[in-house]
């Protein structure tokens, strides 16, 4: 557009008036004021230029519009629009880097800055390709053992595609070659990515997965349970390590029916359940199992035997104990360390004794709980010790009515008895015909009392 100012003379004054001619303008002042002689210049500006490209690229990239723009005027800038060639604010694109999901017509506008004079509108445009389809693989969920091999598949393959496994993390636990073998390293788990690319168009795709690597199963040492009394609780535990484990617990080699938990247990103990116990423990990494085994000790209740009411003897028939220690009511009873224990006037109390097996290891006895309470004569027996083959003399203490027979019996701590004697009034006299060691004498009086006592024979 050409604005021409016409000039009208005054004296030596000239006024500026203005006419309208198109495709030229005239920069200057509406009224200014020039003298007669001045020079008026006109100055045309042309409309600036510039060239445009079109692009590919795939979807979720993004591409800077301005990148599509070369060639600008000097002194000039590019005003891109969407939709429509229609300059507004609402139609403007700020941010010109775009990331259009399908190919999109863009409109753009270049601008001089100096003169403010604008191009005519164009349009650039930006073709979306698609990506190839996320691939689909089998397993779905992989698990492999340490240092074995896993090869993964893809079930929806496509034409002119690439497909590339990598692994995405670092843990060194899985390693994968680019056509989806798998090898476990150690154990863990790694993140692996199978990448698909078009090779037309140059799209890729990619999809995760998370690969575990197994160990084999492991199981410590079962711990050793103490001996246990009938009717207690037994609890074992397998203590194992490893992925994915399965157990089966055996009772003398026999496998225990129901028993496939990490721990065993039974509430109340019987005689018949004593013996060795083992658990297997699998996984798919180890499908032979490891094992680990303890002995459970039951210990049954006729362990210790009442004698004559006043004496308890550890059953020790086939001399597997060697020493002993008494406890009565908890309480360790100092000197109390012979195989049996006698309680004068009746035993009545809670009773039970650490034992000490040949082997060196000891073991408490279950409590026996026994209480036989009766009057007792005092009676005196000596000597004692007394020599093999000597005389034994037991005295009543007191009045004893002279027709009064008194049975005695003699017996080993065994319980076995060596001999059965009598004597009337309040003394009386037996042969210590016996081997040397520790016996029981059993005495009768016809009141119905029963006196125990206990005599060393000695050799010498």
């Amino acid at each position: 557009m050409l604005i021409i100012h016409t000039m009208k003379k005054t004296g030596k004054t000239i006024f500026l008036s203005t006419i309208t001619l198109l495709m030229f303008s005239l920069f200057t002042c509406n009224n200014a004021v020039a003298n007669d002689g001045d020079v008026i210049s006109v100055t045309i500006n042309p409309s600036p230029t510039f060239s445009k490209k079109d692009t590919m690229i795939c979807q979720n990239s993004i591409v800077d519009l301005r990148t599509l723009i070369y060639n600008l005027s000097a002194n000039s800038t590019v005003t891109f629009y969407k939709d429509s060639a229609v300059k507004s604010p609402s139609n403007e694109i700020i941010d010109t880097r775009v990331s259009p999901m399908v190919t999109t017509t863009y409109y753009v506008q270049a601008t001089n800055t100096l003169s403010s004079c604008s191009s005519a509108f164009d349009s650039v445009v930006v073709y979306v390709n698609a990506p190839p389809s996320a691939p689909n693989f089998t397993p779905s969920a992989p698990s492999l053992c340490i240092g074995a091999t896993l090869a993964m598949s893809i079930t929806n393959m496509e034409n002119n595609c690439n497909y590339l496994w990598v692994n995405k993390t670092s843990a060194g636990n899985a390693q994968v070659t680019s056509s989806g073998i798998i090898t476990g390293i150690a154990y863990g788990s790694d993140t692996l990515s199978c990448i698909a690319t078009d090779t037309l168009t140059g799209c890729s795709i990619s999809k995760d997965v998370l690969v575990k690597v197994n160990k084999p199963a492991d199981v410590a040492n079962l711990v050793q349970p103490a001996p246990l009394c009938e009717r207690e609780p037994l609890h074992l535990e397998a203590n194992a390590t490893g992925d994915s484990l399965t157990y089966q617990w055996y009772l003398n080699g026999q496998p225990i029916s129901g028993a496939t938990s990490s721990t065993y247990d039974i509430a109340s103990i019987e005689g018949n359940q004593e013996g060795v116990y083992t658990v297997k423990v699998t996984n798919e990494c180890n499908t032979q199992g490891d094992s680990s085994s303890v002995y459970v000790t039951v210990l049954r209740n006729n362990l210790m035997v009442v004698k004559w009411d006043d004496v308890l003897i550890i059953n020790n028939h086939e001399n597997k104990y060697i020493a002993y220690q008494w406890y009565k009511n908890g309480i360790r009873l100092p000197g109390e360390t012979k195989q049996f224990i006698e309680q004068k006037g009746g035993l009545c109390g809670t009773f039970h004794a650490e034992i000490t097996r040949v082997d060196g290891t000891k073991f408490m006895t279950c409590d026996t709980v026994i209480c036989i309470q009766k009057s007792v004569s005092k009676v005196y027996v000596y000597p004692n010790p007394v020599i093999k083959s000597g005389d034994i003399t037991i005295k009543i203490d007191g009045y004893v009515d002279p027709t009064e027979v008194t049975k005695v019996e003699m017996y080993n701590v065994l319980g076995q008895q060596y001999g059965k004697y009598q004597f009337t009034g309040n003394e009386g006299h037996i042969s210590a015909n016996a081997a040397s060691g520790t016996y029981m004498l059993i005495i009768y009086r016809e009141s119905g009392e029963k006196i125990t006592e206990k005599i060393l024979i000695q050799n010498y």
